[in-house]
C-alpha cells in the first residue's frame, strides 16, 4: 500500500469523496438511536413507575363489591361482555366474569411502598392513604386491596387492580382565611373523619381503578379544634425544584 499512487478502498481519500453518503448514513442510524433509546426509557420508566410486591400464592375470591365494579367496569365497554357464574341465562358471547385474583402484600410506586389495608400491621392507615386521578378529578382515599386479574377476552395478560374506599371532602378550612390556598402544590384538603362513600353512592369513582391510577401517597392528620372533628390531608407528591 504504501508504494501505490492511490489509498485503497476504505481509506481517507475514500473517506473524502464518499463524505455525503457517509454523513447521511450515519445519520440515519443515529436517528434510529435515538427513536429506539426515547421508546425504551418511556417503556422503562412505566416499568418502573409500578412495581408489584409479593403475591398469594392461591388466586382468591374478590369481594361482592368488587366483582360488582369488575362487572360494571367490563359490560360499560361492550354490553353484555361479562356474566356472573350462577347467571342462568348469559347472553350468548359473553365470558364468565374472572371471580378469583392473586392479592400483593404492597405495591412500589415511583420507588414508595403502597400497603393496602388488608396486609398493614399498624393500626392506622399508613402508607395506603392516596391520592388517585379518575376522570377529570383527583380523588382521595385509602388502598384496601392491592390484586392482579385477568378476565378472558377484554385485557391481554394481567391488571393490577387496587380496591379502595373514597374518603368524604369537606369545603371548608379549621383556621380563617384558608392560608393554605396560597399554596395550590401543597394540595390541602379536608374530610369528615373516619367517613367513606358506599359503593354506590352517587357521583364517587369506582371501588375498582387500574393500581396506576394512583398519582403520589398523601399525609393525613385529624383536626381537634373544629366541631365536629375532620381529617386533614397534605400531598407527597414531588415537585420540581423551582
Amino acid at each position: 500500500m504504501l508504494g501505490e499512487g492511490q489509498e485503497a478502498l476504505g481509506t481517507i481519500q475514500d473517506a473524502v469523496n464518499d463524505t455525503e453518503p457517509q454523513l447521511d448514513g450515519i445519520l440515519f442510524l443515529y436517528l434510529i438511536f435515538l427513536s429506539l433509546t426515547q421508546y425504551f426509557n418511556a417503556e422503562l420508566q412505566t416499568y418502573l413507575r409500578v412495581q408489584p410486591g409479593p403475591a398469594s400464592v392461591k388466586p382468591q375470591r374478590l369481594s361482592d363489591n368488587v366483582r360488582a365494579a369488575l362487572f360494571a367496569q367490563y359490560n360499560s365497554t361492550q354490553l353484555f361482555s361479562v356474566h356472573y357464574p350462577l347467571d342462568p341465562n348469559p347472553c350468548p358471547g359473553s365470558s364468565q366474569l374472572q371471580e378469583f385474583a392473586l392479592f400483593h402484600d404492597f405495591a412500589l410506586l415511583d420507588g414508595r411502598r403502597i400497603t393496602p389495608l388488608s396486609k398493614s400491621t399498624r393500626e392506622s392507615a399508613g402508607s395506603s392513604i392516596v391520592k388517585v386521578s379518575f376522570g377529570e378529578d383527583f380523588w382521595y382515599g385509602e388502598v384496601v386491596n392491592i390484586f392482579s386479574h385477568a378476565q378472558h377476552g377484554f385485557v391481554n395478560g394481567t391488571q393490577l387492580l387496587a380496591e379502595f374506599r373514597w374518603m368524604k371532602e369537606l369545603p371548608l378550612s379549621p383556621v380563617d382565611d384558608d392560608p393554605w390556598s396560597a399554596y395550590p402544590e401543597l394540595d390541602v384538603k379536608c374530610f369528615a373523619l373516619d367517613a367513606f362513600c358506599t359503593p354506590a353512592e352517587a357521583n364517587s369513582p369506582p371501588c375498582v381503578l387500574p393500581f396506576d391510577c394512583i398519582v403520589c401517597q398523601i399525609s393525613r392528620g385529624v383536626v381537634t379544634t373544629t366541631d365536629p372533628c375532620m381529617w386533614i390531608t397534605t400531598t407527597m407528591d414531588r415537585h420540581p425544584s423551582k
